[in-house]
């Protein structure tokens, strides 16, 4: 019953978004997520989540059915030209709603593949991208409980807020935006399935940095990742640890409720001085062994949110700048402020300068979290 729910809704959805009717949407089969691999001798094979409406004439209704196709070809047109001649129906594009690489394939280099899924008529920019950690088969097999489709099921995970401190999932057109600019440097969502629960589900692993459409590395640090989210002023929600302003062994937990990130840049004819000022609203989520609100504790709660922002700002800043890779597009930054200085590489002279201010302001006139009394604020 569930199944065929979902699928009316589908199909409903679907005939909305296109502007077909029931046998207009019965002749054609729609691509729901797009899967690119590469093995050891540079054969391209794609993988497709399809849809397929059908009339039923058993129960005398709209049905619809899930359908896997694999093709393999020297390159991702002859794959997709291969699918396209073994499928029954035309194949629609303008539902697709993931494009997924594999780890081989960004190691080997996306760039083809990019520059393909650009110039197709039909293939659309809005689907997110991101990189799978698993075999395409096994991935595209499991039983996610919450979706039939994978695609359906990432679009939703990818789509809502981020409620942590991780840089923003990217879409096509993100992708390509960022990878024509600088030193085409871009990053993706890394994604990989956890077995070892009740049962499977979809979990995100970590980010693939990605240079000249290649992988350079996988970042898992959250510090890392953290401090990425607010250099690039891409922070939604998400939730800071702090020491505890009263007791050395125990943690305090702020939750971000907005941020904004102002850049600058400054060349004195020897270094480069990339600013970045984080403006930072948050309140105070929870506190292990309790803590009371007052005028003594709220500056040390915002002074300790100050440095762990601060400290993940430097610490992911450092880490690019050790490896060459110029994430948070300092040359096209300084492009755009010195036209005309011509500087080979203006990550190696980049210092970064983070000034953060902080407001904690208070949770429903709550202050005590280990008492059952209402405290007010008094500040």
């Amino acid at each position: 019953m569930k199944r065929a729910i979902i699928f009316l809704i589908l199909i409903t959805f679907l005939i909305a978004s296109i502007g077909c009717s029931y046998e207009d949407i019965n002749r054609v089969i729609f691509v729901i997520t797009i899967i690119i691999d590469v093995d050891e001798h540079e054969m391209v094979h794609v993988y497709l989540e399809l849809f397929h409406a059908y009339r039923s004439n058993k129960e005398n209704s709209e049905m619809g059915q899930r359908i896997i196709m694999k093709e393999t070809g020297s390159t991702i047109g002859e794959a997709l030209d291969k699918v396209n001649k073994s499928s029954s129906q035309k194949l629609v594009y303008s539902q697709n709603k993931v494009i997924l690489f594999t780890e081989k394939a960004v190691k080997h280099g996306i760039d083809d593949f990019l520059d393909f899924l650009i110039r197709d008529q039909e293939m659309i920019l809005r689907p997110y991208v991101a990189v799978v950690l698993d075999d395409p088969v096994t991935f595209l097999q499991t039983d996610i409980k919450q979706n039939e489709f994978i695609g359906l099921f990432l679009f939703d995970i990818f789509d809502r807020p981020l409620s942590f401190l991780v840089p923003a999932h990217q879409q096509f057109f993100q992708e390509i935006n960022r990878r024509e600019m600088g030193r085409n440097v871009t990053f993706m969502t890394a994604i990989k399935l956890n077995t070892e629960i009740f049962h499977p589900k979809i979990t995100k692993a970590s980010y693939a940095i990605l240079e000249n459409d290649k992988l350079a590395f996988f970042i898992e640090d959250r510090e890392i990742l953290m401090g990425m989210t607010f250099i690039l002023d891409t922070v939604n929600q998400g939730r800071i640890n702090i020491p505890h302003p009263n007791y050395e062994d125990k943690l305090a937990f702020v939750l971000i409720l907005n941020s904004k990130t102002a850049t600058s840049i400054e060349y004195d004819g020897n270094k480069i001085y990339l600013k970045k000022k984080i403006s930072v609203k948050g309140t105070l989520d929870d506190a292990q062994g309790g803590l009371v609100l007052d005028k003594a504790t709220v500056p040390k709660i915002e002074e300790f949110t100050k440095e762990e922002i601060k400290r993940s700002c430097l610490k992911a800043f450092n880490k690019f700048k050790d490896e060459g890779i110029d994430v948070f597009e300092i040359r096209e930054v300084f492009n755009r402020v010195y036209p005309t200085i011509d500087i080979d590489n203006p990550l190696e002279q980049t210092e970064l300068m983070v000034e953060v201010d902080v407001f904690i302001e208070g949770s429903s006139g709550l202050t005590d979290f280990n008492s059952q009394n209402i405290k007010y604020p008094t500040f």
